[in-house]
């Protein structure tokens, strides 16, 4: 998506100043942009469009000037087709080098508008004639170009000049019937585009107003996206510090590995109270670099660029310190290479060691650090993970994010075809072409104009009312061509060249419609068709040649549809973003919503880790080395990691009586989906009765099938004989399977 100007939306125009004249404040109503000139997007399109139309316009003045000698003035036809030329080159120039700037469709509007002037004073035709003089034409594209340039309101309030001046000429050459009847048509076609311009208006002000906040929301989206993407914040914090400081305090035989874990237990401490470990994504070679040093690790980093998107960085980030953390308690070795490279439309992270090694397909997915704190956290916001290592062999993990490009809704139906005023003002237009056409019924067949108004208002109506993917259109727009070309074939008024052009003229709003909703390059080849359809009728009914005529009707068409595109282009661009905006807002809630509930989970969440870790994580930060630190350690390491793999579980009361069983020795296992199960009370009660009498040496094997409902608790002790506990008396959820010398077998029922 292209972006607008800084500001929002272009400033309204301010209230006149108290004692400006009258005069002053015409002068600033006429000279002022239109509202659109600071969207860049909207103003490209219109001017190109308008460039486009004045070039073919000139095209048409220029195959009507030799054979309109008899009729109209020349001397003043062509010096007026002379100065509008200089004009179209301006404006053409402009809408080549520099789209998004006005000036050129304004000077090229207010040039017509003085010709105009001397067309209705200068340009009285020699004789009656059906022929319309060559810059008729140009004045109507002309008087587009003044709507587009100075604002479609500035523009219908002149349009009324283009129509006076017409009916005044059409009167002269024709009648006064025509003339008034032209005057409709010449004006209506004005207005309708100047109404088209303002809805199109309408609706990307809305998108340009809120361009700013989507890309604000965006930003806020990613972020919540992000913290969510991880799983939770203390997640990470416990998987990545806590346990790895635990780990490290449990194994420390040493003054060195005991100033370690006390570096590390200060880091972990400082966490707590920062949830937000990436401020800047300039941070990331350095947090990387500390994740190391904190796991007593030898770190090789290579790093190329600078993280652009601090969502992206901290996934990147929180992946790398998992990885880390798994080199340190799997791998066997000390030594690690990080490579990274960011650039703005990809980032990707290499982690490699030469340790143990492991088999990738094989990863259990209660081990939090592979599967969910790297696999998950950079697949979760679109990214790739992946994983190449051996038992023996070392291992690698690559990790990518992409910037996907945002994919918008594709307009269907835009709703400024439901503009009441836009569909009358065109109604009014049709109605007056009708009208010309049926004073001149005696040169056609009477079932003629019959067919022509069924097929054109059937053609109209399915082409507004099938959606934008349906190819129905295709047979209609085939029509347009057929039915003006066999109206061609049986007219008898063919030696005038005028009265031909009428079928054309009427189908010109079916051509405008198929490249405003369907396809402007479709409507422009069907256009460029009517050329030797045209010629070779005309040889074919009069056994003449008529190419000026056929290029004044094909380039009337072309028109059409190319004013049609550039509109449906800008339309599409406005719309599509109101779409994205309000998709964008939909989003925003949702994350917001999640965000905050996720935030409140993790405060409780964090007091509880607080309440377990704290004290401890501040004794080995004081670098406490008493004896009974390493297995405080080894004991709060365990339930924490029971508790980050089985959180559905591991409440609180469960988390204190594998403490206390692990504290007398006793060793627990515990091998359960990390769904809530539906046997979840029932369970966490057995646990706790069987953890209260097993006794020091007993191996408790917790093992559950929550998809099934079934739990099964094992204690066994090679030692000496289990006997079967009071518990089953205590906790009647459980029911004895099997007992032996050693072993006990429980069975846990709801």
């Amino acid at each position: 998506m292209s972006s607008p100007p800084a500001s929002a939306s272009a400033a309204p125009p301010a209230p006149p100043a108290r004692g400006v004249s009258a005069w002053a404040q015409l002068r600033a109503w006429v000279t002022a942009e239109p509202e659109y000139a600071a969207q860049p997007d909207f103003t490209r399109q219109l001017t190109r469009a308008g460039a486009l139309g004045l070039l073919l316009a000139l095209l048409v003045s220029l195959t009507l000037l030799p054979r309109s000698a008899q009729y109209f003035p020349g001397r003043v036809m062509g010096i007026s087709l002379a100065v509008f030329a200089v004009a179209t080159l301006v404006a053409v120039t402009q809408a080549v080098r520099n789209p998004e700037r006005l000036g050129g469709l304004r000077l090229a509007g207010v040039t017509s508008y003085l010709l105009l002037g001397v067309y209705a004073v200068w340009g009285d035709p020699l004789a009656p004639t059906t022929a319309y003089a060559p810059v008729t034409t140009p004045l109507m594209i002309g008087a587009a170009a003044f709507t587009v340039g100075f604002g479609p309101r500035r523009g219908a309030a002149a349009s009324i000049l283009l129509g006076l001046a017409v009916a005044h000429q059409r009167a002269l050459a024709v009648g006064v019937s025509q003339g008034a009847l032209e005057a409709v048509m010449f004006t209506g076609t004005q207005m309708a585009g100047a109404v088209l311009i303002q809805a199109l208006l309408d609706e990307s002000r809305a998108v340009i107003a809120g361009y700013r906040s989507l890309t604000e929301m965006t930003m806020r989206e990613k972020l919540a996206n992000a913290d969510l993407a991880a799983g939770s914040y203390l997640d990470s914090l416990v998987h990545n510090h806590v346990l790895a400081t635990l780990l490290t305090a449990s194994a420390a035989s040493s003054p060195a590995e005991h100033d370690q874990a006390a570096a590390q237990a200060r880091r972990a401490l400082a966490l707590m109270n920062r949830p937000s470990p990436l401020r800047r994504p300039q941070e990331w070679r350095d947090l990387v670099q500390e994740q190391a040093d904190r796991l007593g690790l030898t770190l090789h980093i290579a790093v190329a660029g600078t993280p652009r998107c601090t969502a992206s960085a901290q996934a990147l980030l929180d992946a790398t310190t998992a990885a880390l953390t798994n080199v340190a308690r799997h791998s066997g070795q000390r030594e690690v290479h990080v490579q990274a490279s960011f650039t703005p439309r990809r980032s990707t992270v290499t982690v490699r060691d030469e340790g143990a090694g492991f088999l990738p397909d094989r990863i259990s997915p209660r081990r939090h650090g592979v599967r969910h704190g790297i696999v998950e956290r950079i697949e979760d916001l679109g990214g790739t993970v992946a994983i190449d290592s051996r038992p023996g062999a070392g291992t690698v993990i690559r990790m990518s994010l992409s910037k996907t490009p945002s994919v918008l809704p594709v307009v269907e139906f835009p709703p400024v075809v439901r503009n009441v005023l836009f569909f009358t003002i065109c109604l009014f237009v049709q109605a007056a072409f009708l009208a010309i056409g049926w004073r001149f019924r005696e040169a056609y067949p009477w079932w003629l104009m019959p067919l022509v108004v069924l097929t054109f208002g059937v053609g109209l109506t399915v082409l507004w009312t099938i959606p934008a993917t349906s190819r129905a259109w295709i047979p209609v727009a085939a029509a347009a061509v057929v039915v003006p070309t066999l109206a061609l074939a049986v007219t008898d008024d063919v030696t005038t060249g005028d009265w031909r052009l009428w079928f054309v003229g009427f189908f010109d709003p079916v051509f405008a419609t198929v490249a405003f909703r369907f396809s402007a390059r479709a409507a422009t080849l069907l256009a460029l068709a009517q050329f030797p359809l045209y010629v070779g009728v005309i040889r074919l009914t009069a056994g003449s040649w008529a190419p000026a005529q056929a290029i004044e009707a094909t380039v009337q068409l072309v028109l059409w549809a190319v004013v049609g595109g550039h509109l449906a282009r800008a339309f599409s661009s406005s719309t599509e973003r109101t779409l994205a905006l309000a998709a964008a807002t939909r989003r925003r809630d949702d994350a917001a919503r999640l965000a905050q509930a996720n935030t409140e989970a993790l405060d409780v969440r964090l007091a509880d880790l607080r309440t377990r870790a704290k004290g401890l994580l501040e004794h080995i930060a004081d670098a406490g080395d008493d004896a009974g630190l390493a297995d405080r350690a080894r004991v709060a390491e365990a339930g924490l990691r029971d508790r980050l793999r089985f959180p559905a579980l591991v409440d609180g009361e469960t988390l204190d009586a594998l403490g206390a069983a692990r504290a007398r020795g006793v060793q627990v296992s515990l091998h359960v989906d990390d769904r809530a199960p539906s046997i979840g009370p029932a369970l966490r009660t057995a646990i706790a009765a069987v953890l209260e009498a097993a006794e020091p040496g007993d191996q408790v094997t917790v093992t559950a099938y929550p998809t099934s409902g079934a739990a099964r608790i094992v204690v066994a002790n090679p030692h000496r004989a289990v006997p079967v506990p009071r518990c089953l008396e205590v906790a009647p959820v459980l029911r004895l399977v099997d007992h032996d010398d050693g072993l006990l077998v429980l069975d846990v029922v709801e």
